[in-house]
């Protein structure tokens, strides 16, 4: 996976850059106004913006770790060969995990009249350190009942990409010098994930005494695309070195398009659902020379989306069958990330 290694050498280098020389520089260099003393204790009004932001680029890179999965539910309605039939919800339930190592790499630019583009890519550095589990529900009298249970270890390709832009339309001072905004804007979050489930283990918590069904090759092959187009309000707090900034995002109508194969069965499902989805970010600035800054950033996503289900079997005695089903999508997602920052 070198795209993988080379994002992960790109933080390195930037953690190790030799800052305390350039930041010396910078200080020696900045002009010291003859009235610096006197322009020191003049308070700003409270009442009044402080001076316009002057034309700012930066660059991030950041590592964390992340938590949540991707779960999907089917059942309800089912439709096969002209027939029509109504069954409990759910009848058969996927959760893949979503506890992975990843790296971040990101670019900004706000400009003096006060909008802001950002963007940002991030992907996994390793596989999920839990398993993925596939449950079922099969005896209509008895819908709470689980009958059919399996674990399997996963391998996971992530691909997340994030661009916005937001404008500060209310920005104040007060007399400590603490500065405020408020923003609005909007934005487009892309992901693209890929599960391999394999080293299958299933039993039958109804039927203790039957023996676990074993496969160490590939179970299940599944993929997620998510596109969530979103609204965002969004906060800023700034004092001294520190910048802190608060975001939340609402999508309205949130697209997932994903494919299950389910290789010891010869099934594959495919579905396009939509829904609503949101994300909030919580990210702390410390600025430590003119041009660097350490952050830590919480991010939480989620979203929830429905569609059919549409089935064939691909291989075996019931190739050419083919139906329909109600089938949900949910996923809860938190990330922790830190690393550094370069201005100019």
């Amino acid at each position: 996976m070198p795209a993988k290694c080379l994002l992960c050498l790109f933080v390195i280098v930037s953690l190790l850059l030799p800052l305390s020389a350039q930041s010396q520089r910078l200080a020696l260099d900045a002009p010291v106004p003859a009235n610096a003393q006197a322009t020191a204790v003049v308070a700003a009004p409270a009442t009044l913006p402080p001076p316009p932001t002057a034309r700012q680029f930066r660059v991030w890179s950041g590592l964390g770790m992340s938590a949540g999965d991707v779960t999907y539910q089917i059942g309800g309605n089912i439709k096969m060969g002209g027939e029509s039939m109504r069954m409990h919800f759910p009848i058969s339930e996927l959760e893949f995990p979503m506890d992975v190592a990843l790296v971040t790499l990101g670019a900004g630019l706000q400009l003096p009249s006060g909008w802001e583009w950002l963007g940002e890519l991030g992907m996994n550095l390793s596989d999920p350190s839990s398993k993925m589990k596939d449950s079922d529900w099969t005896i209509p009298h008895a819908p709470r009942v689980k009958t059919i249970y399996s674990e399997s270890d996963a391998d996971l390709d992530a691909f997340t990409l994030d661009a916005r832009g937001r404008r500060w339309f209310y920005r104040r001072q007060d007399a400590s010098g603490m500065r405020w905004a408020l923003g609005a804007g909007a934005g487009l979050y892309y992901a693209k994930y890929e599960w391999e489930a394999y080293n299958v283990d299933q039993w039958y918590p109804q039927e203790p005494w039957r023996a676990h069904f074993r496969h160490a090759g590939v179970g299940i092959t599944y993929e997620a695309t998510v596109l969530m187009p979103y609204v965002e309000l969004a906060g800023q707090l700034e004092r001294g070195p520190w910048h802190m900034t608060f975001s939340l995002g609402l999508s309205p109508y949130t697209q997932v398009e994903d494919v299950d194969d389910h290789v010891l069965r010869s099934i594959r499902a495919e579905t396009d659902a939509d829904g609503t989805g949101f994300k909030m970010e919580f990210d702390v600035r410390y600025a430590f020379s003119a041009n660097w800054q350490a952050f830590g950033r919480l991010n939480l996503l989620g979203f929830s989306v429905d569609g059919t289900e549409k089935d064939h079997v691909y291989a075996g005695p019931d190739a050419g069958n083919r139906w329909e089903i109600d089938h949900e999508i949910e996923s809860r997602q938190t990330q922790l990330v830190a690393g550094i920052t370069r201005s100019w």
